[in-house]
Parts: C-alpha cells; structure tokens; sequence
C-alpha cells in the first residue's frame, strides 16, 4: 500500500516495524520486541459485535488506535476510505492518517501515535 515511496524507503520502513533487536555492537535496544509482525502491518478490524470495520494498515487493538496511511493512489477509493475510517471513529477508535507530506516529518508522526496511545 506504499507503492509509491522508493525501495530503499520501504526497505527502512519494514526494517523499523518488523526488525529483531539483537545483541553487538551499536546496538543498545537488544532484546526489544519488534513494533509488528510481516503477518500483522494490516488488520481486519471489527467492532464488538463482530461487525467488519476495515482493513488497516497499522493497529493498536488494545487502546483502539489504528495509523492508516492515504497515498496519492487512493484518489480513486478516496470516498469508501472517508467511510471506512468515519466507521472506524464512529466505533471508537483513534484514527491518525498518515499522508506522504506527513511521512517527511516522522518526529511529527511518532508525536501524533504517542499522542493517541497516551504516552
């Protein structure tokens, strides 16, 4: 769903998400669990009934705060995504998007997540 950053962004994209902190040299978070999973970057999401919300790009099940990225690819699906998300808010869930400008500011990025998880 990234498809329009460069190889070598997506490349740290999924290092930074998906990376085993291990022991050496340089390297002070050894033993960190990674943020996900290759399995877990996008999630059926439902809300207590069991009813399907949608598909997101990131989830923080336990303080309902999903990160759904809106690339310049979405302008064909751009009304069904305003709906998913307003289903997603409308069910109690925080619900940063992330833009490609937003991309380039990631200290903003990472303030807005901490922000919705309280930390």
């Amino acid at each position: 769903m990234l498809g329009t950053l460069p190889v070598i962004d997506l490349v740290a994209l999924g290092d930074y998400f998906c990376r085993q902190w291990r022991a050496g040299y340089g390297r002070p978070n050894a033993g960190r669990a990674p943020l996900a999973t290759r399995d877990e970057l996008n999630i059926d999401v439902f809300d207590e009934s069991g009813r399907f919300l949608g598909c997101v790009d990131m989830v923080y099940p336990g303080e309902k705060v999903a990160i759904e990225y809106l690339g310049m690819l979405h302008g064909e699906s751009w009304a069904q995504d305003v709906e998913r998300l307003a289903a997603l808010r409308a069910a109690g869930w925080t619900v940063i998007e992330v833009t490609g400008p937003l991309l380039k500011r990631p200290a903003e990025l990472v303030r807005r997540v901490s922000a919705a998880l309280g930390r």
